[in-house]
C-alpha cells in the first residue's frame, strides 16, 4: 500500500470496520487521520473504535458534514441543516 495516499488508509479502515477488524480500522483511520484532521466523520469513528466511552450523540460538525456530502443527492426541496457557528441553515451545498 502507498503509505502518501490517504485514501488507501480511509478505504482500509472503512473495509476492515465491515468486516470486524477494528484493530485494523483503527489503525488505518488513524493514519487517515492524521493527514484530514478536519473529517469529523472519521474522528467519530475512531471513538467508536477505542475504548473509551462514546458520546451520547453524534457531534453537530459530523452530521453536517455527512449532510454536505451527500446533500447533492437529495431533491433540491430538501430542508437544510442548520450551521452550529451561525445557528442559521446552510444551503445544503456539498464541499468544494
Amino acid at each position: 500500500m502507498a503509505p502518501e495516499r490517504s485514501q488507501y488508509w480511509y478505504d482500509l479502515g472503512e473495509l476492515a470496520h465491515i468486516v470486524g477488524r477494528r484493530d485494523v480500522a483503527k489503525a488505518a483511520y488513524s493514519r487517515y487521520l492524521k493527514r484530514h484532521q478536519d473529517d469529523a466523520e472519521v474522528a467519530h469513528l475512531l471513538v467508536s473504535l477505542g475504548d473509551e466511552t462514546p458520546p451520547a450523540r453524534v457531534p453537530d460538525r459530523c452530521i453536517q458534514q455527512l449532510y454536505a456530502r451527500f446533500s447533492s443527492t437529495l431533491p433540491s426541496d430538501a430542508p437544510s441543516v442548520p450551521d452550529e457557528s451561525s445557528g442559521s441553515p446552510t444551503s445544503g451545498a456539498g464541499p468544494d
